[in-house]
């Protein structure tokens, strides 16, 4: 009976955890009649303009993407020069490890930026995204920069993100593919942007969308505990 009761004790320690989601946003809203922007729904709101005149518009896109990803319907796109799409979270990210994923697009051949970014209540952002045709991940004055961004193509930007209890380290490390490329089962070996910032305390509790550019649109924006959460078929 006790080996039996040591076996089942193992088997349940042997388990895998199932997957939880801390935050998934499809930008699958429906707006008030006549209304064609994000405004203030599900949480959202333009940061820098009263949300009445939020800049963040949903867009019918159809943000194609091989499995594990199905076929998309709204996202949101910036219709004007450095704007934000800005809402806070459930709960902090301090004392947490977190993985992250997005979709986004650029429609101009030259120039341009957008962004994710995780923000802090002082105003402290770690951001993914890309700016003038390169990719970056970014915490404050701390920089990686690589590969390139094509016009008119989807990119899958997936990544780490690690704060400490006090929101004084933050570390983010990321990688982006297109649908040309196969992304990872596991936990990437190797990330292609990596950065690591030391600052005052702070409480990391929001996240938002930026383009410098009237042509960047972004999707389906998802933040879990593993990389199964933000890469694989969970929904």
């Amino acid at each position: 009976m006790k080996k039996l009761i040591a076996l089942l004790v193992l088997t349940v320690l042997a388990a895998p955890l199932s997957a939880q989601m801390f935050f998934q946003e499809n930008f699958e809203l429906s707006p008030p009649d006549g209304q064609t922007t994000l405004g203030s729904l599900n949480g959202w709101q333009a940061a820098w303009n009263d949300p009445a005149e939020s800049q963040a518009a949903l867009a019918d896109l159809n943000m194609n993407w091989e499995a594990p990803f199905w076929k998309r319907g709204l996202a949101i796109q910036i219709s004007s020069s450095r704007n934000t799409a800005f809402r806070e979270l459930p709960e902090a990210l301090n004392g947490k490890t977190v993985y992250f994923s997005y979709l986004f697009r650029f429609f101009q051949e030259e120039g341009g930026t957008g962004q994710f970014r995780v923000r802090s209540d002082a105003g402290h952002v770690a951001a993914v995204g890309f700016s003038d045709n390169q990719l970056y991940a970014r915490i404050q004055s701390e920089e990686t920069r690589w590969g390139s961004v094509r016009h008119r193509e989807n990119y899958f930007l997936a990544g780490v993100l690690r704060i400490s209890e006090d929101g004084q380290t933050v570390q983010l490390a990321a990688n982006a593919y297109t649908t040309r490329a196969s992304i990872p089962v596991e936990v990437p070996q190797s990330w292609d942007g990596r950065v690591e910032h030391r600052g005052p305390t702070r409480r990391w509790n929001g996240v938002e969308f930026m383009a410098a550019s009237q042509n960047v649109a972004f999707d389906d924006l998802r933040i879990g505990f593993t990389w199964t959460d933000v890469a694989g078929t969970r929904r």
